[in-house]
């Protein structure tokens, strides 16, 4: 979710080749609030959107497969063509890169010392992984190759805040889900 100029924005996708954005003033009016399309694409099993300010533009990034095979899930962005988050947006690029072969979700940004960093989970042989990737330009694609594992199964969404010089992680982890220790 997103608040941008006295609106909250919640985006939201139903495993098609769809991202949805509601609007609304109040918080609780997202729950009736219409879900209004912005952005639509030629891949599958769209998931896991967020919405980002940059300079002026939004950005779209989601996660979605090239096949019916969800584990070909790869990270992309979309571009809003103005200032309005609700669109509407263009492909702008692939984030990781379509050689790479793991599965990419869930996508996140910190940014540290004037520089961004994207942060998310991939497929490492079976085992959930979690990385963070500095950012190469103002096109917000990746540097080949170089990231740091900041974390491992069972844990995914991974989110930073900064605060008073510190930096906080936050995941999500399927052991506290499902009850595993």
């Amino acid at each position: 979710m997103v608040v941008y100029k006295g609106y909250y924005y919640f985006m939201s996708t139903t495993d098609d080749n769809t991202v949805r954005i509601r609007k609304s003033r109040t918080l609780d009016g997202i729950r009736s609030a219409q879900r209004q399309v912005v952005y639509t694409h030629q891949l599958k099993h769209t998931w896991a959107p967020e919405l980002h300010q940059w300079n002026g533009r939004w950005y779209l990034y989601y996660a979605a497969a090239r096949t019916d095979d969800i584990s070909t899930q790869r990270l992309h962005v979309a571009e809003s063509d103005g200032d309005d988050p609700m669109g509407p947006y263009h492909f702008k690029a692939d984030l990781i890169g379509k050689t790479d072969t793991t599965l990419q979700v869930d996508a996140s940004f910190i940014q540290i010392h004037n520089k961004l960093y994207l942060m998310g989970a991939y497929d490492d042989q079976g085992r959930q992984q979690l990385f963070i990737k500095p950012m190469s330009n103002q096109r917000r694609s990746l540097l080949a190759n170089d990231h740091y594992c900041i974390g491992s199964d069972p844990f995914e969404s991974p989110t930073l805040a900064k605060t008073a010089g510190t930096c906080i992680q936050w995941v999500r982890s399927y052991a506290c889900l499902f009850g595993r220790s």
